[in-house]
């Protein structure tokens, strides 16, 4: 086994890496990449001598690196590698322009004399890795509407590097622009460190990279945060200890394997604005810097703890006193895994009087929604801003209310004119999300109240179906197998059953499937049978129907 500590620029220079062809695709969402240049801007803008980005495993393949942990930061940094040698030619110069692709991006091959790329993807991937991030211009290439969704991915997370760079150099004239640019290129090539472990086979590869995912390494951090603030407290470390194992005790009941990381971390951000966990320690340390200090830290740390562990935990007796609708609203937040709204749900629940907070509560499920169909997938981009309303509760005593939130957050929601036609050509690959969906729908459609709070988790007796099935054997109907793979994931085409029914109806034909669904209970499921055919346009037309009831099962507003 072989290791080096070297720049991941310096990696990718190096070229001949490649993610074996089966496997795992590209899986960072849009968040993700964000995340990772605002922190090496950061690293950038302190002139930190060096940005570790973690541990890389490799193994030798007759010559050719193939990484068996690593790949979404090596492609990540590529992007923003690519769209650096862009910004180059915007401006005319194509010296450098050729300089960072023939040392970051490609490579000849003196065997073949084929120029290849410096980090191939896997077989599913590489092609649009290829022609969509690391060819010239190829943020003008053409998009196929019908990619999958690791390429949408990939898409996605290019776009977030390259409106984060346009951002960060726009008001620069020319000359500190460039210079900018290779600041960031000396930055990656040499400053931001990674570990590159280079395993013998894939069976030492896999130990490594168990090793590497053990839950050990989030422990051993909290022991750090623990033994930095009993350190501190000299002669009051028995109040400390107090602070730090009622924690421990409190958090216990969230049930969240190594919640206490995660926990001071939205511990940090209420109060001090946004924390990442790798600048955690550090905010800590410099807020917590005397004795005093470390004891206010540890009293705020033990009293939101029961707060924490009641927003994980919807039974937990601290909503006994609360209205009903609390529980369900935090069951349905469950369902979406939403982590980046946390911090804003605990000081909410940690500083709000119940009746509030039961509002604000409804109101993120309807933000997550929108966020999720009617932004293009901001929902995690908006953690800045969860951020800033959760640090905001904390300090400003008046902020404490739930159109207070609301006002604050609609800027970046969508309108009702946008969500409508967002929902109206949705598709959800997840069938927990669909199956959300739907029920809520339906709950909305027959006037019940709250709708959008009561998630159907009884998979046992209502299955999701499929009209057009996701598995068609040869031609479905008047459909070809690409226009019925085209349509099987859209929302339109899918309807909540009795399982009993949907078993019995199984892969059959439209014709078949009609007597299933004239007598079903759920309405939106009975209305399929008035459809002569299924199709394109039947798919269309009934999400059209979603979407109008979708944009009041989800409002932008609430009644006081």
């Amino acid at each position: 086994m072989k290791y080096d500590y070297k720049g991941i620029g310096e990696l990718i220079i190096r070229g001949r890496l490649r993610v074996p062809p089966n496997q795992r695709e590209y899986s960072w969402e849009p968040e993700h990449a964000e995340d990772l240049c605002h922190d090496l801007g950061e690293a950038l803008r302190t002139n930190e001598d060096s940005y570790f980005l973690g541990t890389i495993v490799l193994t030798n393949a007759n010559g050719v690196m193939e990484v068996v942990d690593g790949q979404q930061r090596l492609a990540t940094v590529s992007m923003i590698v690519a769209c650096i040698r862009d910004l180059f030619l915007e401006t005319g110069d194509e010296v450098l322009a050729a300089s960072v692709e023939n040392q970051f991006l490609f490579r000849v091959d003196f065997g073949t004399e084929d120029v290849q790329a410096n980090l191939i993807l896997n077989t599913r991937d590489h092609h649009f890795f290829l022609t969509h991030v690391l060819q010239r211009n190829s943020e003008n290439a053409p998009a196929n509407s019908g990619i999958a969704a690791s390429t949408a991915r990939i898409r996605s997370c290019s776009r977030i590097v390259r409106e984060f760079m346009a951002k960060r150099i726009g008001h620069l004239k020319e000359a500190a622009r460039k210079e900018e640019l290779k600041a960031w290129l000396s930055l990656i090539e040499d400053r931001a460190k990674v570990i590159v472990l280079e395993a013998s086979d894939d069976a030492n590869a896999y130990m490594m990279f168990e090793t590497l995912n053990d839950r050990g390494l989030k422990v051993s951090k909290a022991d750090l945060v623990k033994n930095y603030l009993f350190g501190k407290s000299g002669s009051r470390i028995n109040e400390s200890k107090d602070h730090w194992y009622s924690m421990v005790s409190a958090l216990e009941v969230s049930g969240v394997d190594d919640s206490i990381i995660d926990y001071l971390r939205y511990l940090c951000t209420i109060s001090y604005g946004l924390t990442r966990e790798r600048e955690l320690f550090k905010q800590i340390r410099s807020h917590a810097s005397s004795q005093s200090g470390v004891i206010v830290f540890g009293s705020q740390m033990k009293h939101m703890a029961t707060d924490f562990a009641a927003i994980m935990s919807p039974e937990h007796s601290k909503w006994n006193s609360y209205p009903s609708t609390v529980r369900r609203s935090l069951l349905t937040l469950t369902v979406f895994d939403v982590t980046q709204i946390r911090h804003l749900v605990l000081a909410v629940a940690h500083y709000f009087a119940p009746k509030e907070a039961d509002l604000a509560f409804r109101m993120f499920v309807s933000w997550i929604v929108r966020l999720i169909i009617g932004s293009s997938g901001k929902v995690g981009r908006v953690e800045d801003t969860y951020a800033k309303l959760a640090h905001r509760i904390h300090a400003d005593k008046s902020f404490r209310s739930a159109h207070a939130l609301n006002r604050e957050i609609r800027p970046s929601l969508a309108t009702d004119d946008e969500f409508r036609t967002a929902f109206a050509v949705a598709r959800v690959s997840k069938p927990k999300l669909a199956r959300y969906y739907l029920d809520s729908l339906e709950r909305q459609l027959t006037g019940e109240d709250t709708p959008e709070l009561v998630p159907n988790d009884d998979v046992l007796s209502v299955n999701l179906e499929h009209v057009v099935p996701k598995n068609p054997t040869g031609r479905w109907g008047s459909l070809s197998l690409e226009e019925a793979a085209v349509l099987t994931s859209r929302l339109g085409n899918l309807a909540l059953m009795k399982r009993e029914s949907n078993e019995e109806a199984g892969n059959s034909s439209f014709e078949e499937k009609k007597s299933y669904y004239r007598n079903s209970a759920f309405k939106f499921t009975e209305k399929i049978a008035d459809y002569d055919e299924w199709n394109g346009e039947s798919v269309s037309e009934r999400q059209n129907v979603m979407a109008d009831v979708a944009v009041r099962c989800w409002p932008l507003k609430f009644a006081k």
